[in-house]
């Protein structure tokens, strides 16, 4: 039975130079908002680490301090000439006018942090919009402490609920057979709220669904169904199943019975 496998999966540096070639002729961002953007806020120095070894075509000039300060030793002068040539503007005192120049993607892009959660019996899939601010702090899927998900996931599997950790829910999904991951490569996002998704990148999932014995697919929400709908189901090549949302602002419809009935599919799929 094959297991995730990090191995497989892109690096940090790697998603880092994928948010460093999307930053716009004559903008910059920081480190440390890169490192926000992919969920790990506290990884500015990882991100320092990967541009001292950025590949030559993409704009690692772009990427500056977050007080707009010129760093790289020896690179720092052809960073300046770079940017000045690209007409970034810059302070008296020689630092980068960031309130000028910020590249305004920067405060509400993400890109989904995470490979998704399979083995290769997986049956079926379960995907969200896009890891929520608290799930991207706890380094997992539906981490918001009041997200019932886990709960119920457990409840229709006829399994004890997880604790708040990360490997026992793994062990959960994995155990019986649940693949999880999301609509969503990347997006602008003002912090959970899906209504204010903008931007849509997806995923593709055809990789996943050759490698896997996945024959069903579960939405969690009316929003991550009509983005999988919209962006996915042709490049699938199947439809995706709603079920209700297991957030505190969905609430008053997880008190009704047809809450459970639905969520109930998952288990009826996997006995398929």
């Amino acid at each position: 039975m094959k297991s995730e496998s990090k191995k497989q999966e892109p690096s940090f540096f790697d998603r880092i130079y994928e948010v460093v070639g999307r930053i716009p002729y004559g903008q910059v961002v920081s480190y440390g908002q890169i490192a926000r953007m992919l969920g790990r806020p506290r990884a500015a120095r990882e991100v320092g680490w990967a541009m001292s070894n950025c590949p030559d075509e993409l704009p690692w000039q772009r990427v500056v301090m977050a007080d707009g300060s010129i760093t790289g030793g020896e690179c720092a002068a052809a960073r300046r000439a770079l940017l000045r040539d690209e007409g970034v503007p810059f302070l008296p005192d020689g630092r980068v006018d960031m309130e000028a120049c910020a590249w305004d993607g920067a405060a509400g892009l993400i890109v989904h942090p995470w490979e998704p959660l399979c083995r290769a019996n997986s049956k079926v899939l379960i995907l969200g919009t896009i890891p929520s601010p608290k799930s991207r702090e706890m380094g997992f899927y539906y981490g918001h402490p009041q997200n019932i998900f886990w709960k119920t996931l457990a409840e229709v599997l006829g399994a004890p609920e997880p604790p708040y950790d990360v490997d026992a829910r793994r062990e959960l999904a994995l155990s019986h057979r649940v693949a999880l991951w999301d609509v969503l490569h990347s997006c602008m996002i003002d912090g959970a709220s899906d209504f204010s998704i903008s931007r849509p990148v997806p995923n593709k999932f055809r990789p996943l669904l050759e490698k896997t014995e996945i024959t069903r697919i579960f939405t969690t929400g009316k929003k991550a169904t009509e983005l999988f709908e919209n962006l996915c189901e042709a490049e699938a090549g199947m439809p995706a199943i709603y079920l209700p949302s297991t957030s505190p602002a969905n609430r008053a419809t997880q008190k009704k019975p047809e809450f459970m009935i639905q969520w109930r599919q998952v288990a009826d799929a996997i006995s398929q």
